[in-house]
């Protein structure tokens, strides 16, 4: 069963998806989904299938569009790594008040720019967060800022400037790179101790997958599962049937 729902982050309505399993009795655990980069809550149907699969095993799930991303409120250029933690939060505990949900069971995935957010917040909501599936996720980001000065290999030389970049037709704001330049990825995400699963494209150019293994080693409880031939899209039907399974058998271990 599908509900559509909204919760507020300072006036900002953010729109969302709420799966939620037929006949389940008593409350039932819950994945919470953060999209990537310009995307949304269905992440190209990558979220919408792994939600489906959940669901089917008993697993409930929210998807929801970050402020400035799909339908929900905002502008796309104000967008920052702590705004879309502070989103994070705010559906995190909205999904807690949920009638249905058991509070002692909530995962999370995030992919890509979602999996560094998941990653990032995460230590902070250690207490509500049972178990963390990254996918893809962008800890390449302070290189692929600071020391190359690119996003998704368009440069960023002209940001100061104008204030902004066009990445496919999206203003990315000077904020959204600032904000990078202040990320210390190893030390923040290292203070998660619940467990984790890191999955990634072993043909992944928009974040190389040795990024995954290299931070998959800041976590005490990690398994890190690597999909041959997988591009950040994971393209092919093959490899997101691997993908969902992967994730479904993570969660129906650490949730139920």
């Amino acid at each position: 069963m599908q509900i559509y729902a909204e919760c507020q982050r300072k006036g900002y309505i953010l729109r969302g998806m709420i799966h939620k399993p037929e006949n389940i009795s008593g409350k039932a655990p819950i994945v919470i989904m953060f999209h990537g980069f310009t995307g949304n809550r269905m992440e190209g149907g990558i979220f919408t299938g792994i939600s489906k699969e959940l669901e089917q095993s008993g697993i409930a799930s929210a998807r929801f569009d970050f402020v400035g991303s799909g339908e929900s409120d905002g502008n796309f250029e104000d967008m920052c790594l702590q705004s879309e933690i502070a989103d994070g939060e705010t559906i995190l505990d909205f999904v807690k008040e949920l009638d249905f949900v058991d509070p002692n069971r909530i995962g999370l995935i995030g992919y890509s720019l979602g999996g560094l957010i998941a990653s990032l917040l995460a230590p902070k909501r250690q207490a509500d967060i049972k178990a963390m599936c990254l996918c893809s996720p962008g800890f390449s980001l302070y290189d692929d800022i600071v020391d190359n000065k690119s996003l998704t290999d368009i440069s960023l030389e002209n940001i100061e400037k104008d204030g902004y970049v066009d990445i496919r037709g999206n203003k990315v704001g000077r904020e959204f790179t600032e904000d990078i330049k202040n990320l210390h990825i190893s030390e923040t995400i290292s203070a998660y101790k619940n467990d984790v699963l890191i999955t990634h494209g072993k043909d992944d150019v928009i974040v190389p997958y040795h990024y995954s293994i290299k931070y998959a080693k800041k976590y005490e409880k990690v398994q890190l599962h690597l999909i041959e031939n997988a591009s950040h899209g994971y393209e092919t039907i093959g490899q997101r049937a691997e993908l969902r399974e992967e994730i479904k058998k993570f969660f129906e271990k650490k949730l139920k």
